[in-house]
């Protein structure tokens, strides 16, 4: 009988073309690789292992071999095999930390609430390995259906790292920039459960929208739903006499600045991820001083205090992933969604309306049709529709947080892909059955005075203390790289690494023990998963001579160690300037 060709891997590094050429270096060990059998020797620099059927001997020598950070996960809809399984070893442990994970159902929630222990681990390749033979047509049928959804989970996760990775210092740069704006302006923690089940309306930017803006000026004219925007779709709405009563915003880039153009004062709420852009900050300052920001522990360990006590949501990779969990915070539902395709409608990346009230996308929008490596879809009216790799990360993420919400998720875009765990459902006929009633004025007590002598010197301080700690920093890790090349330079001799090795302990124990280390780890973005990679390497070369071994643990530390200085460096620039500019 002829096996079914489980799903694509290599899919998952599409997106390298979009990456640095240094950071595409660093990550060449991941790979979309499958085996068929586990009898071949173990491949322990790979973190995730995949097996159709629950042999219990196979596995059990499975989780006896790999890297003691590794997962098996086991496809077996079978509950005699599994309970023969369970039975003939205990496995207990291995479930209990998730080093083992049992997947006996092809419900899309349950897999992904099985893989959310480890979704930080799916960022290495995904081994698939086929090691039962059957001529039950069921049960191959649940390998794939299965085995489709963990890679969908697997490659949303992937894009995700890559992302965080890519824009790391950019997000570290904003965050720094926006560091008096976060000290002064409040958190979000007025808004928890304030909604409780109240209905609101999140509006994104996707091309349906242009349908169904007379039925969003319907809504905010009623006063029957919170409203919800992102920034791109802020003046579109007030085009049409639509006030959004919350604006979000979390772009890293300057560009997104542009979208206040033509604008005068915003009676709203804006609402920001610390990590948006400082120029979009500021353009909300100047419009109105109705800004809350998101916590950051990132900033909050720079000021050094509990007194902002921000609290902090699931903001995503895109802002239509923060206005889902901003409306889970404040309790509503049902939380109803449009504007959200997901995939370029009518061959569409905006809608009109946008392109309308912002003349200029049209020249910095992407010719969709023509770009490699789009996919196609069957749209909810049943039609062929392309989306990109982009959007099915976003897709792949926003089922995992319809799946485990506990308000009611109306999909009511009308247009872009199907979306499960969303109730897809017609704009008209939720005003008529869920909006129906007024949910009254939905203003609060707002205190603020932007910019007191008293917090502006207390962020000078913290930053001139972080620059201080830095600068420390910077000087542990040239002193290592100087003992590294001492060493190198004597052909890691013996005599070498006696005299460099206590500086090196020395200045390593400095560095651990600093608390401004995790500060440049997080701002560097690849450091710490570079020497995580490089000690898997060290694994598969085990049966290597220490003195080769040596050779490879003293280039990993280097390389490690050149990463955070240079991170460090370009750190205190950023400091240096956010001081300067007062």
């Amino acid at each position: 009988m002829n096996y079914p060709e489980p799903p694509a891997i290599s899919h998952f590094l599409a997106n390298y073309q979009f990456l640095d050429k240094e950071l595409a270096e660093m990550l060449t060990s991941i790979n979309g690789e499958q085996f068929t059998s586990i009898e071949q020797e173990w491949p322990l620099d790979k973190y995730i292992y995949v097996f159709m059927g629950f042999d219990a001997d196979r596995t059990k020598k499975a989780l006896d071999s790999i890297d003691k950070q590794a997962v098996v996960i086991i496809l077996d809809a079978n509950v005699f095999s599994v309970k023969y399984a369970l039975d003939k070893y205990d496995f207990s442990q291995n479930l209990a930390v998730s080093r083992l994970i049992l997947i006996t159902d092809s419900d899309k929630e349950g897999i992904y609430k099985a893989l959310l222990p480890i979704q930080d681990r799916l960022c290495r390749s995904v081994h698939v390995g086929i090691v039962e033979s059957t001529d039950n047509e069921d049960q191959y049928a649940f390998w794939n259906k299965v085995l489709s959804e963990l890679c969908n989970y697997a490659d949303s996760q992937r894009t995700g790292i890559l992302t965080q990775m890519k824009n790391s210092r950019v997000t570290c740069n904003n965050l720094l920039e926006n560091i008096c704006e976060y000290h002064t302006y409040p958190g979000i923690n007025e808004l928890k459960d304030r909604f409780k089940d109240q209905p609101v309306l999140l509006v994104a930017g996707g091309p349906s929208i242009d349908k169904q803006l007379e039925q969003i000026k319907q809504i905010y004219d009623d006063g029957t739903a919170i409203i919800i925007s992102c920034l791109t779709m802020l003046k579109p709405l007030m085009d049409n006499d639509i006030i959004p009563d919350i604006v979000t915003a979390l772009d890293y880039h300057e560009i997104s600045a542009k979208f206040f153009e033509g604008l005068s004062y915003i009676d709203t709420q804006f609402i920001f991820d610390p990590k948006v852009n400082h120029a979009v900050v500021a353009k909300a300052h100047e419009h109105n001083n109705r800004i809350m920001f998101l916590g950051s522990d990132w900033l909050d360990s720079i000021l050094q205090e509990d007194t902002n006590n921000k609290d902090k949501i699931i903001s995503g990779g895109t802002v239509a992933h923060f206005n889902f969990s901003l409306a889970e915070y404040m309790g509503c539902s049902p939380i109803i969604m449009v504007g959200q395709d997901l995939a370029f409608s009518e061959g569409k990346y905006y809608p009109d309306c946008v392109l309308e009230s912002h003349p200029w996308k049209k020249e910095t929008t992407p010719d969709l049709l023509s770009r490699p490596g789009l996919r196609e879809g069957i749209d909810v009216h049943g039609n062929s529709i392309k989306y990109d790799e982009q959007f099915q990360c976003y897709h792949a993420n926003f089922e995992i947080m319809w799946a485990t919400s506990d308000a009611l998720v109306l999909d009511c875009t009308e247009g872009g892909l199907p979306k499960q765990y969303a109730k897809a459902i017609p704009l008209k006929e939720t005003i008529i059955t869920f909006l129906t009633e007024y949910i009254g004025d939905l203003s609060y007590p707002y205190k603020l005075v932007f910019g007191q002598a008293t917090e502006m010197l207390e962020v000078e301080l913290a930053l001139t203390r972080t620059k201080g700690g830095i600068e420390v920093l910077i000087g542990q890790y040239a002193h290592c790289l100087r003992m590294y090349a001492k060493f190198e330079a004597a052909e890691y001799s013996d005599e070498m690494r006696s005299e460099v090795r206590p500086g090196i302990v020395k200045a390593g124990k400095i560095i651990m023990e600093s608390p401004y280390t995790h500060l440049i780890d997080y701002y560097s973005g690849i450091a710490d998963r570079i020497k995580l990679w490089n000690d898997s390497d060290l694994i598969m070369h085990k049966d290597l001579e220490s003195s080769e071994k040596l050779i490879l643990q003293v280039k990993r530390d280097r390389e490690l160690m050149k990463t955070m200085k240079q991170a460090a460096s370009e750190a205190m620039r950023t400091i240096e300037k956010v001081l300067n500019n007062g």
